[in-house]
């Protein structure tokens, strides 16, 4: 395999509607340097690929999804990228022309990781800079999945990213990379626009799934640095959780014991929630808040398995 300078690597399910977008920003971005782009797919069922296929990339996609997940994609696209450089990025983000060429000259000596900055794109919005995502600069966090440049060789050293991790998997790998003295950094410049989704109860849902990998990586290293890092990140989630179940809790008691007390404080409280957010969005905040504590026990259940063990469950074709 001939050795590239950069390898762009897409993480696509279901993205047909962002991916020719995606595809275009990256191949304005690329020009000029030697590279290849590579698009991971988890099992799409709409016409993402059929769309893909127009460019000229090359594309993989799992025979199933049910072990698919956006490190599982990470993982195979650093199994099959050849450059020296890798650029994550996710299919709902258009990159900005001049980032990528501006990051590569900071990867060097102790820098194994780079990242910018994301405008948010509200959705039916067009594309513009309103929205800048809250960072902080420096090397002070992981770098978020959206988009971001890593060093081929640090991954490899550090074991790249877990494919069996359901969320976190950049905190995760964060960790591995930074026990090895080498920097992750968020620079103040701009990256690229971030297409964001209408908000529903699939979206949702994806979203609260990413609790799994909270669990996972709280279960696999008990109570070490990871572990309270974690619990310290996720503090105000974790007390929001903490609050819903004390509210289930006596409510059911409360229905239990004098059902018409449980039954008024339920519609009361219910009311009350519905009048400052509006109807749909107490109801999506309330799935949010039952899948995120359903996800955080299936992780801590599942714990985290070993990742060589993936290449022996998921296979793997080439489209093109």
């Amino acid at each position: 395999m001939q050795t590239k300078q950069i390898s762009a690597i897409i993480i696509t399910k279901n993205e047909e509607n962002n991916i020719e977008k995606c595809i275009t920003s990256l191949i304005n971005s690329l020009n000029g340097l030697d590279y290849e782009i590579l698009l991971i797919d988890s099992t799409s069922t709409d016409r993402t690929i059929d769309k893909a296929k127009k460019y000229p990339i090359k594309i993989f996609q799992t025979y199933s999804n049910k072990q698919m997940s956006p490190s599982a994609g990470r993982y195979l696209g650093t199994k099959y990228a050849s450059g020296k450089y890798l650029f994550f990025v996710d299919a709902d983000v258009i990159v900005m022309k001049n980032f990528i060429k501006k990051a590569l000259k900071i990867l060097k000596n102790d820098v194994a990781g780079v990242r910018g900055i994301l405008y948010i794109v509200k959705p039916n919005e067009q594309i513009n800079k309103r929205y800048k995502e809250r960072t902080l600069f420096g090397d002070i966090s992981p770098l978020w999945g959206q988009a971001a440049i890593y060093r081929k060789d640090v991954l490899k050293k550090s074991g790249t990213f877990n494919p069996f991790l359901k969320g976190e998997e950049e905190r995760e790998l964060a960790e591995r990379i930074r026990f090895l003295n080498y920097k992750l950094l968020t620079i103040n410049i701009p990256m690229g626009y971030h297409m964001n989704k209408t908000l529903s109860e699939e979206e949702i849902t994806e979203k609260a799934s990413y609790f799994r990998g909270v669990g996972q990586i709280l279960i696999t290293n008990k109570c070490n640095k990871k572990s309270i890092n974690m619990l310290k990140s996720y503090r105000s989630i974790i007390l929001e959780e903490i609050i819903f179940i004390g509210i289930i809790i006596l409510l059911l008691t409360l229905i239990v014991t004098n059902i018409k007390w449980g039954i008024c404080l339920t519609i009361a409280l219910v009311g009350i929630a519905v009048s400052i957010k509006g109807f749909k969005k107490t109801l999506l905040r309330i799935r949010s808040r039952i899948f995120i504590l359903i996800n955080l026990l299936k992780g801590l259940h599942m714990g985290l398995q070993k990742a060589e063990n993936f290449d022996k469950i998921v296979k793997v074709r080439k489209i093109k």
